[in-house]
């Protein structure tokens, strides 16, 4: 059966501020240097140049990251059937099954947000694994409230202590996903 994954990418509102940031240290930069000749800088011709050379290469290197990130469309982080899958991680490293999952908790903080999981190895050892969530959409207070409100569904449909996913997931998914079109 398919089913519609809980697919999330990077911020699009903070790719425009990063771009906006860039022009404005752009033209902050060559407003200085234009302030400085026009009001008969004294030093060597050189000198004049510096605040269009740092606050414009600033600015333009904050414009290029800003523009990257805008176009950047890749998935960064789903939640299926098989788990949650941190897509920045790579390969099947970023993979985490919803079986070896024991419990779910999040920090959200000015800079941003984690999302910490903690894993039940076969031998029974619990360790952590922590995914950050700033700047992907949704904002992290968002998306750390519908993974956790997932996995309380899905603890609730399992039983306490069973382990493992509903005898149906993909069903479970389709009546739980908060990104869905009918959500």
């Amino acid at each position: 059966m398919a089913i519609t994954p809980l697919v999330i990418r990077n911020d699009q509102s903070a790719a425009n501020k990063t771009i906006l940031f860039g022009l404005a240290f752009m033209v902050l930069g060559g407003g200085m240097t234009a302030a400085m000749y026009q009001s008969g800088f004294p030093g060597p011709a050189f000198v004049g140049f510096f605040p269009l050379l740092f606050f414009g290469g600033f600015g333009l290197l904050a414009f290029v990251v800003g523009a990257m990130s805008l176009y950047d469309r890749k998935r960064k982080l789903t939640v299926d059937q098989e788990g949650i899958t941190d897509h920045r991680a790579g390969g099947r490293d970023g993979l985490i099954p919803w079986a070896s999952i024991h419990s779910i908790d999040c920090r959200t903080h000015s800079r941003g947000g984690e999302l910490i999981v903690y894993l039940v190895a076969p031998g029974g050892a619990v360790s952590t694994r922590t995914i950050d969530i700033s700047g992907l959409e949704g904002g992290p207070s968002r998306i750390a409230t519908e993974i956790k409100k997932l996995w309380i569904e899905l603890e609730g449909q399992r039983g306490p202590g069973t382990g493992g996913v509903p005898d149906d997931p993909a069903k479970w998914f389709e009546d739980n996903n908060p990104f869905s079109p009918s959500a």
